[in-house]
């Protein structure tokens, strides 16, 4: 997805009358909270009506701002809209505080993104991709080439080339994996479950579209099954062709079984007991489409195709200190329904965040075994080098940082249903 640009929408409440009723003031006010923001002002109109109120407009190079006011209520609403996420309005929002005097300002932030100017496959200049990270934050990646990008009946995909990173896939704009980096995090998603339960043979995995997790447990010699379950087959046909680098042949593989179903759909209709399943599904975005993932009872489901003490793994999202909150209320829920849970961290680059994951079980998960038998069970269980984990680094994954303890001890909140994420 290209980022067309960002709208703003300001509420200001609680404001001196007399100033929200002089047309001058305000006038004076947008004029400055352009300037402030970097924009060019093209042209500039206002008026006051009767008996109180003004709208006021500007015209900028970088599209607009307005504001209009209720002195009676002592409110003003604005609406901007900058082109380019380089074209912050913190500045411009900062001068209109300072005029109009809020008690309290509010600030949703909208990404307006343009699909048909990403470039087509045939097309080699290089842009820019941006991954918004949260309303106020986001992450540009330059893309040197896009292989695929297309509709699909659940999302829009791309599969696009960068310099930095290499091959990388985007679901609806926003950054999955990479080539470069994405080893960091299937490797701990994967191998500390397998671990604990010592000699998995069935495996389920939910997502994972690229087909690097399923490569990651097929690692392991005593796996003779694994049934991959993914939304969308035309995701994973994209990246079967595009991200070789990734799967390695593991579709091919004769222990896989691809489902494309909804994961709630297949836990509710399968029969079958595996000894881990791994979740390799979206960000658990409170503002997401899928925040049925992550209540109590879609973990309830997984429970209930677990075989009596297997494993559940699954990546639970940035563990930064601004996004800790949802971390830790995923966990809480897990905790809800397991015995035992376990959090893990590992960074990311690409991400541009320390990336979060949880282990659960119905059986004690006791510490993994000393550095030296992690690596002779890695040696003895699995086959082809790791790039990332052995015994010493497990142990650091596990070593979570304090603020990260503190978050899930605290946390109370369950989601589930009734009271699912962004509520």
């Amino acid at each position: 997805m290209y980022s067309a640009g960002i709208s703003y929408l300001v509420e200001l409440f609680d404001c001196p009358s007399t100033i929200l009723d002089d047309e001058t003031i305000i006038d004076e006010s947008i004029r400055e909270a352009a300037r402030r923001a970097s924009t060019t002002l093209v042209h500039q109109e206002s008026r006051r009506f009767e008996p109180q109120g003004v709208t006021a407009f500007a015209l900028l190079a970088e599209s607009h701002i307005s504001i209009h006011t209720w002195p009676e209520l002592g409110y003003a609403a604005v609406d901007v809209f900058t082109c380019g996420m380089d074209r912050g309005f913190e500045l411009g929002e900062d001068s209109l505080r300072a005029v109009t005097k809020p008690v309290a300002i509010e600030v949703c932030y909208v990404q307006r993104r343009s699909p048909k100017r990403v470039p087509s496959p045939e097309t080699r200049t290089d842009f820019w991709v941006t991954d918004q990270t949260t309303p106020g934050d986001g992450y540009r990646y330059s893309v040197s080439r896009v292989l695929v990008w297309k509709r699909t009946a659940f999302q829009d995909i791309a599969i696009v080339d960068t310099p930095s990173f290499g091959k990388a896939l985007l679901l609806d704009g926003n950054w999955q994996s990479c080539i470069a980096d994405e080893f960091l995090y299937h490797e701990p998603l994967v191998h500390p479950a397998m671990l604990w339960h010592g000699k998995p043979r069935r495996v389920a995995i939910l997502g994972g579209g690229e087909g690097a997790a399923l490569r990651e447990v097929l690692r392991w010699k005593s796996v003779d099954r694994v049934v991959m379950v993914d939304l969308d087959g035309e995701v994973v046909e994209a990246c079967k062709e595009h991200l070789a680098e990734m799967h390695q042949g593991s579709f091919s593989d004769l222990r896989t079984e691809l489902v494309v179903e909804d994961a709630r759909t297949w836990l509710d209709s399968t029969e079958e007991r595996f000894d881990v399943i791994i979740s390799d599904l979206c960000e658990p975005l409170e503002e997401g489409p899928a925040f049925e993932l992550f209540t109590r009872e879609y973990f309830l489901k997984v429970r209930a195709a677990l075989e009596p003490g297997g494993i559940f793994a699954l990546q639970a999202g940035s563990v930064a200190p601004s996004e800790i909150g949802l971390f830790a209320r995923v966990a809480n829920t897990v905790s809800n329904v397991f015995q035992s849970m376990r959090p893990l961290t590992s960074a990311v680059p690409s991400f541009a965040a320390p990336w979060g994951f949880l282990i659960a079980s119905d059986r004690p998960l006791e510490p993994l075994p000393d550095s030296d038998s992690v690596d002779k069970s890695l040696a003895e269980n699995t086959e082809g080098a790791l790039r990332m984990l052995d015994g010493y680094a497990l142990t650091g994954l596990f070593l979570t940082s304090r603020h990260i303890r503190d978050a899930i001890e605290s946390e109370t909140r369950v989601y589930t249903l009734e009271d699912p994420p962004g509520r």
